[in-house]
């Protein structure tokens, strides 16, 4: 029976597994938040396009380009940021954290957030700006 199981497979180092996990947070979540709720809002209300659709836009490409800086940390020499899910600051000194990894998780979750910020802006002002009069 033992030669039908597949071989036991490696639990991911320490290191890797904050990342990971911010990532499932941070991107995945906010992601499916993000996209249902302009879904939501534009059929919803029937409003043809959202307030400023090329900042809808941009936030989406800052959303994009800061998960990736947060991948390039995993291709980094020293490896991804090792100071847990809420860079602990006493990991996140130079002894505990040497490399770059931990410097472009922190960008990448500064773009990513920045990007989430703009959507959210967006979204208001289009309720704010293109919902109907009330009838008197």
């Amino acid at each position: 029976m033992a030669a039908l199981l597949p071989p036991p497979t490696k639990p991911l180092p320490r290191r890797s597994r904050a990342p990971l996990g911010s990532l499932v947070l941070a991107y995945l979540r906010t992601t499916d938040h993000k996209q249902i709720g302009k879904l939501y809002l534009v059929t919803t209300f029937a409003f043809p396009d959202v307030a400023f659709p090329r900042l809808n836009a941009f936030s989406y490409w800052l959303f994009l380009f800061g998960g990736l800086i947060v991948l390039t940390g995993f291709l980094t020499p020293g490896g991804a940021a090792d100071f847990g899910w809420f860079a602990y600051t006493p990991l996140s000194n130079a002894i505990n954290s040497p490399s770059v990894g931990g410097d472009l998780w922190t960008m990448g979750l500064v773009v990513s957030g920045l990007g989430t910020i703009l959507a959210a802006v967006n979204m208001v002002t289009t309720i704010v700006c293109l919902r109907a009069r009330p009838v008197r």
